[in-house]
C-alpha cells in the first residue's frame, strides 16, 4: 500500500489496513513442532480438500463450517479452467471472501498453478483497491500459508491496485468501466476476472448505464484474456431485474445456446476458446422448504429476525435472489388511511386467514384480515401478514378476538381450505386446550378462479378509493407487510402474495353477506330495461 502524500482519510485507510494485517498474521501461526510427513499429508489434503483449506489457513474469516454451496461451487471453478460462473449468493453469504480471497489462493497452490494474471474490478477504483488490499494482506500476513507455500511477497513491487507475488501471478484492481489498459505480466494477460459487488440500488434505476457496464464487461474486460480463455467470477445478489447481474446473466445463458445449436451442427463438441463453461449458482439464504442454505450460519430464527428487520421488499431482493420491482398494478398513492368507525359498530366483519400452508416446522409467509363492508366501501381493520409458524398464526387468532372483545365486536373467522386443513384444526384444537376456549373456524369451500385474477380484479377497489386501512395501524410493521405484497403484485412474477389473497377471500365473503341480505333495490329491473331501450331509439 502507498504511503507517501496521503490524505486524512488515506491515512485512516491505510491504518485500519495494516490493523487488519496485524490481525492477520496473529490469527495465523505456522504449525510448531510439525513433522516434514505430517505437513506434507495436511498441504496435499488443503489441494483436494477445499473445506479443510478454508478452515486451516482462514481461521480469521472461517467462524463457521463452510456451506455446501461454498465448497461446491469453489471445486466447480478449480476444475473448469475456461468458465463464465456467477456467484449469486444471498447478502452475508461470504461471497467476496470466497471469490476475492480463499478460491484464488487455492487456484494458486494447485499442481497446475490456476491463474498468472489476476484482475479484481470492483464498484468504482476505490473498492476495487480495498478488495485487492484483502488479498495482498493475506498473501503477505498469513503465516501458516507462507510456511507452507513460501514467501509470497516481493520487496518493492507491492503498490495499491497492482502486485506481483514471488511466483510471477500479477495481480490488479479496476473499478467497472475503466479503460482495462496494460493488464498483463510480460506475455500474461489475464486469465482470471473476479467482479465483485458491482450492482447498487441507485445505478439499477438508469437502464442504460446498466447496459453499458455490461457491454464493458463482454467487450471490454473479458476480450483482455488470451483469446477469452481463462476464469471469469462475478459474485452478487441478484437485487433488480434489470441489474448488471440480470443482465450479464442473460448474456451468458444466450452464449450457452449459442454454444449448444453449434456444437449440434458440427456433431461435435467445441474446443480452445469456444469451448466455454457457463454456470449459474442461484443461492437465497433458504431453500423452498424453508431451510437455512448456511445452517452452519443462520437458524431459522436468524433468518425469520431478518425478514422482520429487512421488511418484504428489501428481504426478497438482498437475500432471497427475488428483486421485487413495486407499483405496477397496485399503486402507492391508492392507500388511503383514515381514522374507521368503531368496529363494534359494524355489522359486517369477516377475519380471514391465508395460511400459506406448508408442513414444515419453519416459518412460512401468512395473513391474517380483519376486513368490514360499511357504506359501500370496505374498510382494513387489522391485519397480521408475515413470516410465522403454524403455533405464531394460531395465536394471531386468539390476539384478534381480544382486540375485538376490548371493542364488543364479532366477526366471522374463516380459513381458506387446503388440503392439509386437518393439520390446521389440530394445531387450532391444541390452542383452545390451553386458551379454554376455541376459535369458531370455518372453512372457506368455495371453488376460485386463479388466485393472479382474483387479486388482480381488486384493483379497481382500490384505485377508486373504496378500500381504507385504519390509521391506527398504519405504523404496524404487519400492516407495511401486506401493502409491499400489493406493490410488488406482478404476474407471472413469484411475490409472496398471501395478504392480498386474504384479502380478495374476505371482500369476496363481505360481498356475498350482501347479497344474501336482500339489499333495497335501486330503481327496478323493469325501470332499467325500459330506461335502456329507450337510449337506444
Amino acid at each position: 500500500m502507498k504511503q507517501t502524500h496521503l490524505t486524512t482519510q488515506e491515512k485512516r485507510s491505510l491504518q485500519d489496513w495494516q490493523e487488519h494485517c496485524t490481525r492477520v498474521m496473529n490469527a495465523t501461526p505456522a504449525m510448531a513442532n510439525e513433522s516434514e510427513g505430517d505437513k506434507d499429508k495436511r498441504k496435499k489434503r488443503a489441494i483436494s480438500d477445499y473445506d479443510y483449506f478454508v478452515t486451516e489457513y482462514f481461521p480469521h474469516y472461517a467462524k463457521c463450517k463452510s456451506a455446501d454451496f461454498h465448497i461446491k461451487f469453489a471445486n466447480k471453478v478449480k476444475n473448469s479452467p475456461n468458465i463464465r460462473a456467477q456467484y449469486r449468493v444471498f447478502r452475508g453469504g461470504a461471497k467476496s471472501v470466497h471469490s476475492d480471497i480463499i478460491i484464488p489462493m487455492w487456484l494458486k497452490i494447485q499442481p497446475k498453478k490456476g491463474y498468472n494474471t489476476m484482475v479484481l474490478v470492483g464498484a468504482n477504483n476505490d473498492a476495487a483497491d480495498n478488495l485487492l488490499g484483502d488479498l495482498q494482506a493475506e498473501l503477505q500476513f498469513n503465516q501458516r500459508y507462507i510456511a507452507d507455500w513460501g514467501e509470497q511477497y516481493q520487496m518493492g513491487t507491492w503498490q495499491e491496485g497492482n502486485f506481483t507475488t514471488k511466483d510471477g501471478c500479477a495481480h490488479f484492481a479496476l473499478g467497472i468501466g475503466q479503460k482495462p489498459r496494460g493488464l498483463r505480466k510480460g506475455a500474461f494477460r489475464p486469465d482470471l476476472i473476479v467482479i465483485d459487488d458491482v450492482d447498487d440500488d441507485e445505478m439499477v434505476q438508469n437502464e442504460s448505464r446498466v447496459d453499458k457496464l455490461v457491454n464493458w464487461i463482454t467487450r471490454s474486460l473479458v476480450p483482455t484474456m488470451d483469446k477469452g480463455q481463462g476464469r471469469v467470477i462475478q459474485a452478487n445478489n441478484l437485487i433488480h431485474e434489470k441489474s448488471v447481474t440480470a443482465k450479464l446473466a442473460a448474456k451468458w445463458l444466450e452464449a450457452e445456446e449459442k454454444m449448444k445449436v453449434l456444437q449440434k451442427k458440427l456433431n461435435r463438441k467445441l474446443t480452445g476458446a469456444a469451448a466455454i463453461e457457463y454456470f449459474i449458482m442461484d443461492v437465497p439464504i433458504r431453500d423452498k422448504y424453508g431451510n437455512p442454505n448456511w445452517p452452519e450460519k443462520y437458524t431459522p430464527d436468524d433468518i425469520l429476525q431478518i425478514e422482520i428487520d429487512s421488511g418484504y421488499a428489501a428481504f426478497e431482493s438482498e437475500y432471497m435472489n427475488n428483486p421485487i420491482t413495486e407499483g405496477k398494478i397496485f399503486l402507492k398513492e391508492w392507500w388511503r388511511f383514515e381514522k374507521l368507525p368503531p368496529v363494534g359498530n359494524v355489522s359486517n366483519l369477516i377475519a380471514y386467514l391465508d395460511g400459506g400452508f406448508k408442513n414444515t416446522g419453519t416459518s412460512d409467509s401468512k395473513a391474517l384480515i380483519l376486513q368490514g363492508l360499511v357504506g359501500g366501501q370496505y374498510r382494513n381493520y387489522k391485519t397480521y401478514c408475515g413470516p410465522a409458524t403454524r403455533m405464531e398464526m394460531v395465536e394471531w387468532h386468539y390476539d384478534l378476538y381480544r382486540w375485538l372483545e376490548e371493542r364488543n365486536a364479532k366477526a366471522a373467522w374463516y380459513m381458506e381450505e387446503v388440503f392439509l386443513l386437518d393439520l390446521l384444526y389440530e394445531d387450532f384444537d391444541s390452542a383452545a386446550k390451553v386458551k379454554g376456549f376455541p376459535i369458531p373456524l370455518i372453512g372457506d369451500t368455495r371453488k376460485k378462479p386463479d388466485k393472479d385474477l382474483r387479486i388482480k380484479s381488486m384493483q379497481g377497489i382500490f384505485q377508486r378509493g373504496n378500500y381504507i386501512f385504519n390509521k391506527a395501524e398504519q405504523t404496524n410493521p404487519h400492516m407495511r407487510n401486506l401493502l409491499t405484497q400489493f406493490e410488488a403484485f406482478d404476474p407471472p412474477k413469484k411475490t409472496k402474495k398471501d395478504g392480498p389473497d386474504a384479502c380478495e377471500g374476505g371482500i369476496h365473503l363481505l360481498n356475498q353477506a350482501v347479497f344474501t341480505s336482500q339489499p333495497a333495490i335501486i330503481g327496478s329491473l323493469k325501470d332499467t330495461r325500459e330506461q335502456r331501450e329507450g337510449w337506444r331509439m
